[in-house]
């Protein structure tokens, strides 16, 4: 079985150029256009699913590698750390954020990856859901008894899924 590869799918740097762009900094083989080479109906008689999914990770990986450059770059943030369940056997994902964090930042910027990564998804919206519930309720979370009440408001509730 063959491994899958976005480039059979994606429009890179080295296809339109033939090779990299070096004046801007663009290697040959990084993503000109996710999807670029199916455009035409014909395009797509060959194409294996497994490149698609290649593709569509290596998109939205390097879509959340910009955003968190373009925050970290707003907030003055050197490392980022990125966490949750999408990264837990997802070393394909990591590669990609990691490469994108380098190639925004020019290598100002680091991303981290943290072991046990999957439960700082948690962690975080429990952070989230108290800032929210203290707003809302200032001294509620005084004592242990208020704060499990609170957790059974169904606004509270809704406010979780929304983390």
């Amino acid at each position: 079985m063959q491994p899958c590869d976005n480039r059979n799918v994606d429009k890179l740097v080295g296809d339109i150029y033939g090779t990299g762009y070096d004046s801007i900094g663009l290697s040959a083989d990084t993503v000109a256009a996710s999807l670029g080479k199916i455009s035409k109906p014909s395009d797509r008689e060959n194409i294996r699913p497994a490149d698609l999914a290649r593709s569509f990770l290596v998109t939205v990986a390097n879509n959340i590698g910009s955003i968190a450059f373009n925050v970290a770059k707003q907030h003055q943030i050197d490392r980022i750390a990125f966490v949750g369940n999408f990264l837990r056997v997802n070393p394909v994902a990591a590669r990609h954020l990691a490469h994108a964090m380098d190639f925004w930042s020019k290598g100002t910027k680091k991303g981290l990856f943290l072991v046990h990564e999957g439960y700082f998804g948690a962690v975080g919206c429990l952070d989230k859901f108290a800032d929210v519930t203290q707003a809302q309720n200032p001294g509620s979370l005084d004592n242990a008894d208020q704060a499990n009440q609170s957790l059974s408001s169904p606004n509270d509730i809704v406010k979780i899924d929304k983390c």
